[in-house]
């Protein structure tokens, strides 16, 4: 019996000697890990800054009339590798779909102010007025719509209020995982109608026939809107695209390709097409 009892202790200390092997290697591992993320977000925030001070330099160095006051707005500094990938021209048309406020996380405000011609469009009301506020220069078109498939009349339009920017979350139909991050964040939904448009029908209206940038940022409505876009005869030499789908939205992918685009890069959540030339 003292045999067998000892056993049991010996057993006893072995197992908890493991458990508390097995927790300080789980737990090393998730302090790496959160380290890891913490250098990768820092990374990621120097990559960004260094992208607008390139995007800046090469404007002063490449144009001849350059305005003395010159920023980027993106998220993830996107002027730069979109303006790039057009060969740095110094002028153009870029239509913004999913414009926000027209300020912040703005991909076309650095364009407008090298003297391009932007169009900006937003379903949300409240933004779409803070557009017309912010972005008043002549060049600038502001349209308050939801760009879809289809053209005329009102569509439900779900106003996200919260802190933290959960705003830029706003969407017309957007899938369930979409809808629990929300809801994580502490956003608020409130339901509007707004007027729905294609694009292909805006820039008809406008008198644009030709589009040289295009990004779409609308919470999982992109693919209805490039549907509406008539991609085949605007055909923008660059199109960015946002992807919450961590690029595996194929069918986002084999329609944007099948007009002759190339995905050229993956810059944040967006993804960025070229024309093929």
């Amino acid at each position: 019996m003292k045999i067998f009892a000892i056993l049991l202790l010996l057993l006893a200390v072995l197992w908890m000697t493991s458990i508390v092997w097995l927790y300080d290697k789980i737990r090393n591992t998730y302090l790496r890990l959160f380290q890891l993320e913490d250098r990768l977000r820092e990374q990621e925030k120097q990559n960004i800054s260094l992208s607008r001070i390139a995007c800046v330099t090469e404007a002063r160095g490449r144009l001849q009339y350059c305005p003395s006051e010159l920023s980027t707005h993106s998220q993830h500094g996107e002027e730069l590798y979109l303006w790039e990938a057009m060969h740095f021209q110094s002028s153009g048309v870029f239509v913004e779909v999913g414009a926000y406020n027209g300020n912040d996380l703005s991909n076309s405000y650095f364009f407008e102010t090298i003297g391009w011609k932007c169009i900006l469009i937003e379903a949300h009301p409240e933004l779409a007025e803070q557009c017309k506020n912010n972005r008043s220069n002549p060049s600038t078109i502001n349209v308050h719509a939801a760009v879809s498939d289809s053209d005329g009349g009102k569509i439900q339009f779900s106003m996200v209020r919260g802190p933290n920017g959960v705003d830029t979350l706003s969407f017309v139909e957007t899938p369930d995982y979409h809808l629990k991050r929300i809801m994580s964040e502490g956003g608020i939904l409130d339901k509007t109608f707004v007027p729905t448009r294609t694009l292909a029908s805006i820039l008809d209206e406008i008198g644009i026939a030709s589009v040289d940038c295009l990004t779409i940022d609308i919470e999982g409505g992109e693919l209805k809107a490039l549907k509406g876009a008539n991609l085949s005869k605007i055909r923008p030499k660059v199109i960015m695209i946002e992807d919450n789908y961590g690029g595996k939205n194929a069918e986002l992918n084999e329609f944007i390709c099948s007009f002759g685009y190339r995905k050229i890069n993956v810059i944040g959540c967006n993804i960025i097409y070229s024309i093929n030339e």
